[in-house]
């Protein structure tokens, strides 16, 4: 004879939390009380007839082969599987077995979600509808919310002029449905016709304007949307001319039978509004902020009288504290006048420095820069205000805690056209409040000595209510941290009688801390539940605190592999314990892009190349947030004929000249061999030019690197690579050695870099630091036919200035150093034969630079931009006819005031210094070249499209034909630093 507990519906929680009532208890107890102190002899977990094998099942059962069966253990596990949310029913079934019983707990799964699938007539696009419920529920929504689905589906079809449409949501248990999927019945029907259609409106030409634009008769299809959206384009045109109050609307009538409709076209073009103002001038530039009735379509009161109060506030701000704008609407053949009356009245000016009394306690040296009211500048009440407020934070900071402070401004002088102001500012600061000690009221699970090192306010510290404030988050965020869920924390208020010494009391709710009994995982499909769980910092049996489910949340978005992620509390019967839900929602696996563009560049002359890209990738192989990734790029180089000396001149000719490509094939393991460390590996197929050589590459990379706790990143990189030089542009005589000897050139070179990034936007920073430090060596015992070593720093920093407009400081510096190791070679004539010295023997070379693909050149729209590409260095680095052969050294310093003028529109000026040296040895500050100048930059949505236009400072350089022209133009994406 078997006993069964049934727990499950719909909503499983409430009746979860239900049955952990003493009532429900009894219930279950009747029904159980046969089995219950039996011990376990089998246990067994069920689905659809078949033993499951689950681990996270298995995990959360907490009736165990051996125990005596408890209610309480039937409870939590019934608890702990419903949490899933994956199960319509759970059952527990008990049958005897000798002395023992054995335990069935019986699942009634909820099927899951494996598509979305429409049948019937549609009507419309089958995409349309799928993205209309992406767009409102998500790409896999839930299960339970197939009736709203139905009823925004109807919606939408109305909104499309099927008035009759119907869908149904087909039940989950229907034998028709196909396995996973959440199926609806649509009938569409026919679209709605218009029976009659009528026009009303003023005036009579604007009617027949929209009349015929609108195209409509009788008869045709009636789309509603559609409809709608060309009445409302029609009324923004007539406000954009100057009719702000022009309306076009449809009033439909629907037919009994929902197959037809009677529409009325409602359309108002109203008055043709004119701004004028009058009385004293307004600067024309600001008119339109301070009435912005053309921007916002609309001459409503409440607008108009906004826009008075605006240019009151304008002109108080210079000093016109008397200033007054009042309007007036006037409305006269089909004219709507709105004017405003300016009057600016007299100007206050200050005409003495501000004069503080009462200063006792604080050094007036400290109180004076707090006054930004100096003498002549006009007088704004504002920057009176909010100087005695920095004066009263000053005198509050320093324990004052009942500090007056008054000003008396004194108004001198009739003229109409200016007065004097001459301000007094009296102190009373009042007593010094101290802080005599600092107790906690309520404490108990926490030690004092912990919550004492939280606080910033201490004992003997003046007493200032902002940092008491303060600390009182802190505690209350301490114990959220801690897992006191309902933990509250308030201040007792200091006595009112003013006494210098003050006992500040923290009162402490912690209410009970919540412990983390299991987790668990739900919505994943293809990431396994392994790497899931590898990212989170709650743990079971820890406290469920507030900040480790912010890092688990962040963690798991910052894995790039799902489009939403949720950690939610699921509470028991014990107000202490608590599961946690771990809802993902996955994205798709494959990721594809593809894009094109024309770059410009001028170097000699003007280049122009068409380029595209196309990438592909697959992440999450095998569940384990694995990814592998194809990326290639191809451009065309045009080449111009163009003079040289004058960078502004369009080209002559154009001919299609070399083709540039970039191939990358990489494999990314993150937390590789179960570290903190993530590997890499890419194969690479590169073609490109410089100005003085084209170049191929074909290399092979492993990199592994981490972030490390101090937000330093460590990289760690082999690379295997040949590098061919041809088209080489550098005159033969002083073409260096080694690219005469290994104009292909085989390397092997190890790496190592750190970086630190704190900038709040990789593209377009506003504040925060960027440094990196790198370095390469190349072995021939590893593989290189030369050796090398070469170190490349750079910091960057961004500043945003304490002003109303985003006014942005960069600057940055960078320096590379590099040298060849000595490598004695065999010269060989064209034909490969060794050449031989006088003597017979066969004659060798010692070599000691860098490959042509590993020197540093500079020159360019992110380095020096008073120069072209490549275009700076020291004589030795350039042959006789001016082309770069690059160098050992270099340094780049860059300080750049980047302001935003108007929407996504800005400016910026700047200042660049740096060279390239042909040896380490010869890197000399006194050496650097400098250049200025000013650039326009627009917030564009694939980043910032700038402009700059440099300026070389100092005397021009000149090599054989070649000769520097005084500026530089360039264009490109991105910030320079």
């Amino acid at each position: 004879m078997a006993r069964r507990l049934r727990w499950g519906s719909a909503f499983v929680l409430l009746l979860c939390v239900a049955l952990a009532s003493p009532a429900s208890a009894q219930d279950v107890a009747q029904d159980v009380a046969s089995w219950v102190g039996r011990p376990v002899s089998d246990l067994r977990i069920v689905s659809a007839g078949r033993i499951v094998q689950d681990e996270q099942l298995i995990s959360l059962i907490e009736i165990h082969r051996g125990d005596l069966l408890s209610m309480k253990a039937v409870r939590d596990t019934i608890q702990h599987i419903m949490g899933l949310r994956r199960y319509i029913d759970v059952r527990v079934e008990a049958t005897a077995d000798g002395a023992g019983v054995r335990v069935d707990i019986v699942l009634l799964p909820l099927r899951d979600l494996r598509g979305i699938v429409f049948r019937g007539s549609l009507g419309l696009p089958e995409s349309a509808l799928r993205g209309l419920v992406a767009d409102r529920f998500g790409a896999t929504p839930p299960v339970g919310r197939s009736i709203d689905i139905a009823r925004t589906l109807e919606e939408f079809y109305a909104t499309e002029g099927y008035l009759q449409a119907a869908v149904r949501p087909v039940p989950l248990g229907d034998v028709e449905a196909g396995a996973g999927d959440l199926i609806f019945d649509v009938t569409a029907g026919s679209r709605a016709r218009i029976s009659t259609l009528e026009f009303r409106g003023s005036p009579a030409a604007v009617v027949d304007t929209l009349r015929k634009q609108l195209n409509l008769l009788e008869g045709s299809e009636y789309e509603p949307a559609a409809l709608k959206r060309r009445l409302d384009a029609y009324a923004a045109a007539l406000r954009r001319a100057g009719y702000f109050q022009a309306r076009a609307d449809s009033l439909p009538t629907i037919n009994s039978n929902r197959d037809a409709v009677d529409v009325v076209i409602a359309v108002t073009r109203g008055l043709l509004v004119s701004l004028v103002f009058i009385g004293d001038e307004l600067p024309p530039a600001v008119r339109a902020d301070l009435v912005p009735i053309e921007r916002e379509g609309s001459v409503e009161q409440d607008l108009l009288e906004d826009s008075e109060g605006r240019i009151k506030e304008y002109l108080t701000a210079r000093g016109y504290r008397d200033a007054s704008a009042p309007f007036t609407v006037s409305e006269s053949n089909d004219r709507l006048k709105v004017e405003f009356n300016v009057k600016r009245g007299p100007l206050y000016r200050v005409a003495e420095d501000v004069v503080i009394t009462g200063t006792e306690g604080v050094p007036e040296s400290a109180l004076k820069p707090l006054i930004r009211i100096v003498r002549g500048q006009p007088f704004v009440k504002e920057q009176l205000d909010a100087d005695l407020a920095a004066l009263k934070k000053a005198y509050l900071q320093r324990g004052y805690a009942d500090v007056s402070i008054i000003a008396n401004p004194i108004i001198s002088g009739s003229d109409a056209g200016e007065r004097a102001v001459t301000i007094t500012v009296a102190i009373n600061q009042g007593p010094l409040m101290t802080v005599r000690a600092i107790s906690f009221a309520g404490r108990d699970q926490l030690p004092e000595s912990a919550l004492r090192a939280i606080l910033t306010q201490r004992e003997g510290m003046p007493y200032y209510q902002p940092t008491i404030d303060a600390d009182r988050d802190r505690l209350e965020t301490e114990y959220l941290n801690q897992g006191f869920r309902r933990a509250h924390v308030r201040v007792d208020p200091p006595p009112a009688d003013g006494l210098a010494d003050v006992h500040i009391r923290f009162v402490i709710q912690e209410g009970p801390r919540v412990i983390v009994d299991r987790i668990l995982v739900v919505g994943n499909q293809r990431v396994s539940e392994a790497t899931i769980r590898r990212e989170l910092e709650i743990r079971s049996g820890e406290p469920l605190g507030d900040e480790k489910v912010r890092q688990s949340q962040r963690k798991l978005a910052a894995l790039g592999l799902f489009r939403r992620v949720t950690i939610s509390e699921l509470q028991h019967g014990q107000e202490q314990l608590s599961d946690v839900l771990v809802t993902v929602e996955e994205a798709p696996a494959m990721t594809l892009g593809y894009g094109g563009g024309v770059e410009f560049q001028r170097v000699e002359t003007n280049e122009f190349a068409p380029r595209g890209f196309f990438e592909i990738g697959r992440r999450n192989l095998w569940g384990k947030n694995r990814s592998v990734n194809f990326f290639s790029r191809v451009s065309f180089r045009r080449h111009g004929a163009t003079d040289a000396s004058n960078p502004l001149v369009p080209p002559v000719t154009i001919t299609m000249t070399n083709l540039e490509y970039r191939v990358i094939g990489s494999y990314r393991e993150p937390r590789f061999l179960n570290t903190r460390g993530d590997l890499q590996v890419s194969a690479v197929l590169e073609q490109g030019s410089r100005t003085s050589f084209r170049y191929k590459r074909r290399s092979a990379r492993i990199d592994l690197g981490g972030r490390l706790a101090s937000g330093w990143s460590l990289l760690g990189q082999y690379s295997f690579e040949r590098n061919e030089i041809f088209d080489d542009r550098i005159n033969a005589i002083d073409r260096p050695l080694i690219d005469r000897l290994f104009p292909q050139v085989r390397l092997s070179i190890l790496s190592a870099s750190t970086v630190r990034d704190t900038r709040d936007d990789g593209l377009d920073p506003g504040k925060g630091n960027l440094v990196s430090i790198s370095g390469d060596l190349a072995l021939r015992q590893i593989g290189s036919e030369v050796g090398l070593a070469k170190l490349f720093g750079q910091a960057f920093m961004y500043r945003q200035l304490p002003t109303s407009r985003r006014i942005v400081f960069a600057a940055g510096a960078r320096l590379g150093l590099g040298t060849g190791f000595r490598r004695s070679v065999q010269v060989l004539d064209a034909s490969g034969q060794p050449v031989l010295n006088s003597d017979g023997q066969p004659t060798y070379e010692n070599v000691r630079d860098l490959p042509a693909n590993e020197r540093f050149f500079a020159g360019g729209d992110t380095t020096v931009r008073g120069f072209q590409l490549d275009r700076l260095g020291r004589p030795d680095t350039f042959d006789r006819d001016g082309v770069p052969i690059g160098g050992h050294a270099e340094v780049v310093l860059n300080s750049e005031l980047r302001m935003a003028v108007w929407r996504d529109v800005g400016v910026a000026a700047f200042l660049d210094v740096g060279n390239v040296f042909s040896q380490v040895s010869d890197l000399n500050v006194t050496h650097l070249r400098t250049s200025a100048g000013f650039g326009l930059r627009y917030k564009s949505p694939v980043g910032p499209l700038r402009v700059d236009l440099g300026f070389k400072l100092g005397t021009l350089q000149s090599f054989g034909t070649y000769s520097e022209s005084r500026l530089a133009l360039h264009i490109s994406i991105g910030q320079a630093f």
